[in-house]
């Protein structure tokens, strides 16, 4: 895989995005939002090379990175978002740039009123990450944890934040770590993954995503869980090929995967995968919301849903380009859409049970992690891959 920064969904969205991105999830539980993530050769490059993947049926030129999903209080997947929290003040429409001169800004949460997220740093080396947070009313962000290798996306519960990265080479190098929203030192929770990408968490387990190992041609992906405070890592469902990001609700988790594997479905406890449904449109970010799952498609350029219990899919949105992280917020869900090229992105809402898609904001380069409360949507920018143009923006819902 070429090397991408997986903010910007080096995402290239062209065939790295797919390839670069991965499929990642991240996010806490029910109502939250997901994000996306692919395969990649590094697991940050598993980023980039998800979005590649979904597009080819299979792992990108290795190296890459990938979005994902999540769930959490009211955010989830894809990649950290949700409607919780308090809204910020005011009566602007936007957009409002809240932060900017961001190294690849990608995975995005809200939560209790402030906004977290991850820089995932500069190449080559993606080794100055940062996780960040800021009131969603405004004011300077605040480092919670400095020189971060490839940290990709997050979810946060309770005092917590907790993300997914580290990993190079398609091997089985990949952490979850989590510190304290105050921030503090850093505890890995789980180390030796190969390609953590999506990440959720219902304030007393992590759940994750793993894309797999090139030495097992991404085949050996895997759903896994461990608690917050430590301990064993649990296999929830193994040998998935591609898992990108993934949502929970208290009994199951459920997750996109590249390559015709749909949307499948497994309970928390372990057992025997399912699909809930079928697809072979590239499915990339997930999210939960009152009991159906939405998702994303980036070769079908659609915005699906189906019942959590399953039965028929829904066509909520079509005729999009490369529809990415998503969340369910009120009576709409919200995607953002990274375009054919630098520059096209943009951030689009459309009613839950289908209907016109409004474009909210457009011109983004690299749009990726996405967030909604009751007034407004927050995206994370990745911007140019070799700058730190990288910005969080608020736009009017």
């Amino acid at each position: 895989m070429t090397t991408n920064r997986v903010s910007f969904l080096a995402f290239t969205i062209t065939a790295t995005l797919l390839g670069s991105l991965g499929g990642c999830v991240d996010g806490p539980k029910e109502n939250t939002a997901s994000g996306v993530t692919g395969a990649t050769d590094e697991a940050t490059s598993s980023v980039g090379n998800a979005v590649s993947a979904a597009e080819s049926g299979g792992p990108g030129t290795q190296s890459g990175a990938g979005p994902g999903g999540e769930v959490a209080s009211s955010s989830g997947n894809s990649s950290g978002n949700s409607s919780s929290g308090s809204s910020a003040p005011g009566g602007d429409t936007g957009p409002v740039t809240l932060a900017d001169g961001l190294a690849s800004p990608l995975g995005l949460v809200l939560e209790g009123g402030f906004l977290y997220w991850t820089n995932h740093g500069m190449p080559p080396a993606f080794s100055d990450g940062s996780i960040m947070k800021m009131a969603v009313s405004g004011g300077a962000p605040t480092t919670l944890a400095a020189n971060v290798a490839n940290p990709l996306f997050l979810a946060v519960a309770g005092r917590n934040v907790f993300w997914t990265g580290g990993g190079s080479g398609g091997g089985a190098n990949g952490t979850v770590n989590k510190t304290s929203t105050s921030g503090g030192p850093v505890t890995a929770l789980a180390t030796g993954q190969a390609g953590p990408l999506g990440v959720v968490t219902d304030g007393a387990t992590v759940f994750f995503t793993s894309i797999g190992t090139s030495a097992g041609n991404y085949a050996d992906g895997s759903i896994s869980s461990v608690p917050v405070a430590g301990g064993p890592v649990t296999t929830i469902a193994g040998a998935q090929f591609l898992p990108y990001y993934v949502a929970v609700d208290a009994t199951s988790a459920y997750w996109t995967v590249s390559s015709g594997g749909g949307i499948q479905k497994a309970p928390l406890a372990g057992g025997a995968s399912t699909q809930l449904a079928p697809s072979t449109g590239g499915p990339l970010g997930i999210t939960l919301d009152s009991g159906t799952v939405y998702w994303t498609e980036v070769i079908s350029s659609k915005v699906k849903s189906i019942s959590a219990a399953g039965g028929a899919t829904t066509d909520v949105a079509s005729g999009q380009s490369r529809p990415s992280a998503i969340v369910a917020s009120g009576a709409d869900v919200f995607f953002t859409d990274a375009g054919t090229g630098v520059g096209d992105g943009s951030v689009v809402k459309v009613p839950k049970a289908g209907g016109t898609a409004t474009v909210l904001g457009s011109g983004y380069t690299y749009p990726y992690g996405i967030a909604a409360d009751s007034k407004y949507v927050y995206v994370a920018v990745g911007g140019a891959a070799t700058a730190t143009a990288g910005s969080i923006v608020r736009i009017g819902r």
